[in-house]
């Protein structure tokens, strides 16, 4: 991203310089020059003495730059209080990103990553700061997704994707695509157990489906070589199934 506010700041540090090197000694200077240059990494478009520019109504920018006069960090705020904070490598690359919300959760995606099994994970956090649920973008095109509350809602990407329940939470598939495995599925007819939330069009009802047990896993064929396994699970009823 072209950093529009450069010659800018050049200007004004050229001019800080030369107004300040008056009667002053050489060692001098080179600290006064490392402190102007320095401090302008800081100046986030402080144009006229305001920190922050407006976008758009109700919307104001935070801009942060390193020494070269890259983008490293640009926060657009709401007037409500929730932000979008994104972070960029010096090559202009997005390497995270944070979005807080006015109830002040929290989903933070973090891009690039390197040396793991994964480029990218998506974490999402409640007001309180406790992680509620992790997803890891996978190399091979699947993702890994992790609840650690109740309550969590956890979609099908059409990938093969893995999931795991912290009991109590919702599985979504909008669409038969893909070999889904859903780990530690809770049953039973108590509150905080699981459910799995179907689209209409792949199945109407249970009779829609084709669901039979496999070892210890039950296997629901959603057709068009789709399916969702729920390991440990030998009992399944219409209460663990919902149909939108």
């Amino acid at each position: 991203m072209p950093d529009r506010f450069a010659g800018l700041r050049s200007r004004r540090i050229v001019s800080e310089l030369i107004e300040g090197a008056v009667g002053k000694t050489p060692q001098e200077i080179e600290q006064m020059t490392l402190g102007i240059i320095g401090g302008a990494v800081d100046r986030t478009i402080a144009i006229d003495g305001l920190p922050k520019r407006k976008i758009a109504a109700g919307k104001e920018a935070l801009d942060k730059y390193d020494q070269a006069g890259h983008l490293v960090q640009e926060t657009v705020t709401q007037g409500n209080g929730s932000y979008l904070q994104s972070n960029y490598a010096p090559d202009g690359a997005l390497i995270s990103q944070t979005a807080r919300y006015a109830d002040g959760s929290r989903d933070v995606d973090t891009f690039g990553i390197a040396d793991q099994t994964y480029s990218a994970r998506h974490d999402v956090f409640d007001a309180a700061g406790h992680r509620l649920a992790t997803t890891f973008d996978n190399h091979d095109g699947s993702h890994t997704m992790t609840a650690y509350a109740s309550g969590v809602t956890l979609t099908s990407t059409g990938a093969s994707d893995i999931m795991k329940s912290a009991g109590g939470d919702t599985f979504v598939f909008k669409k038969a695509a893909g070999h889904d495995v859903i780990h530690g599925f809770k049953t039973g007819d108590s509150a905080g157990h699981d459910v799995i939330q179907i689209d209409s069009t792949i199945a109407a009802d249970i009779a829609h489906l084709s669901v039979h047990v496999v070892g210890h896993d039950t296997v629901i064929d959603l057709g068009h070589d789709a399916s969702i396994t729920l390991t440990g699970v030998t009992s399944l009823t219409a209460d663990h199934l919902l149909f939108i």
